[in-house]
């Protein structure tokens, strides 16, 4: 649960400390490939740039998140069928 006040940095430290100890989540190293189109296609847009994992404790206020990739979304076709969505 994301706090609706600040944290304190040392608590936004500890935190993100956790998560890079942790990693994503399995997902989505279960679907690497689609995640990493996914991140590819977001830093062309624009939407995601990359940095040093670490560095996210030097940003003022830098937060962490694990990913995930959610399989159970689906788009349907026009013959009915659903495809998978990522």
């Amino acid at each position: 649960m994301w706090p609706l006040e600040p944290i304190s940095d040392q608590d936004r430290i500890a935190k993100n400390i956790e998560f890079i100890a942790r990693g994503n989540h399995k997902s989505a190293i279960k679907y690497e490939d689609k995640y990493v189109k996914i991140v590819k296609t977001e830093i062309r847009q624009g939407w995601m740039f990359p940095i040093p994992l670490h560095y996210i404790n030097v940003l003022k206020q830098g937060e962490l998140a694990p990913v995930g990739i959610d399989d159970k979304v689906w788009t349907d076709l026009p013959d009915g069928s659903r495809k998978t969505k990522f």
